[in-house]
């Protein structure tokens, strides 16, 4: 049974789970991570197509399903664990993460990995629509991901592929290393948190809560931006330049 409060809704259309399978751009018996497998509705035709398949599920009624299956398990929060990420996908050779995300965190566990694809080839991932939909058009996870990633839209999925069906569609994304991560990240989120805070807003009057008016309107006059542009006028790239000439004043 499928948890609402960990928003699980499990893939059971098989239509669907081969569009996933034929969309791992790295061949048996490449070493792949699942985050949340549930049942294994995806765990065992990967297991079956020849992959080694860690997995990390939080939810410990599905200890079960895995018992003698041909995988490495970790009943963990996929929040909290592992810690340390880019040493976890290094010493166990993971070349591709997968997921079909719960909506409840599915944000938050996207944004843990994306800049550890340095260290794998692909990630694939399930998002519910609207969430796709943040990561392909203007906004802070636009930004975030196009600096960091190539994305391809590998399909649309009803909500009817699933059970419990839920309300809306989901889509599913690819994600592979696009350039160098040359900047603070975390501290990058918070500022991309920052410009899109109010929409209605300028870019100023979101930045000016965290920095420096005078700091600011140099950074302007430096990369000869008007003063009332809103944060969806500018590109990923505006963005970092702007983040790098502040950084160092954020409180």
């Amino acid at each position: 049974m499928a948890r609402k409060i960990l928003g699980q809704h499990f893939l059971k259309n098989n239509y669907y789970i081969e569009k996933i399978i034929n969309s791992f751009e790295i061949p048996p018996p490449a070493n792949v991570l699942e985050i949340g497998p549930g049942k294994g509705n995806i765990t065992f035709p990967l297991i079956e197509k020849g992959y080694n398949l860690f997995a990390i599920e939080k939810d410990k009624k599905f200890e079960p399903y895995f018992k003698g299956k041909n995988l490495k398990i970790f009943f963990e929060d996929a929040l909290n664990f592992p810690k340390n990420i880019g040493e976890f996908l290094k010493e166990n050779n993971i070349k591709i993460v997968f997921s079909n995300l719960p909506y409840s965190c599915g944000t938050k566990i996207f944004l843990r990995y994306l800049p550890y694809l340095n260290c794998i080839k692909q990630m694939v991932l399930m998002f519910q629509y609207e969430v796709g939909e943040k990561i392909l058009s203007m906004g802070s996870l636009f930004v975030i991901t196009n600096l960091i990633a190539k994305v391809e839209v590998i399909c649309k999925v009803p909500s009817e592929a699933f059970f419990p069906k839920p309300k809306v569609e989901s889509v599913l994304l690819s994600f592979k290393k696009k350039g160098t991560l040359n900047f603070p990240y975390d501290k990058f989120l918070k500022f991309l948190a920052l410009s899109f805070k109010h929409p209605r807003k300028t870019l100023y009057n979101n930045l000016i809560i965290s920095y420096n008016s005078n700091i600011i309107k140099n950074v302007f006059d430096d990369k000869k931006l008007k003063m009332n542009l809103r944060a969806h006028q500018l590109m990923p790239q505006d963005f970092l330049e702007i983040f790098k000439k502040l950084e160092g004043n954020f409180k």
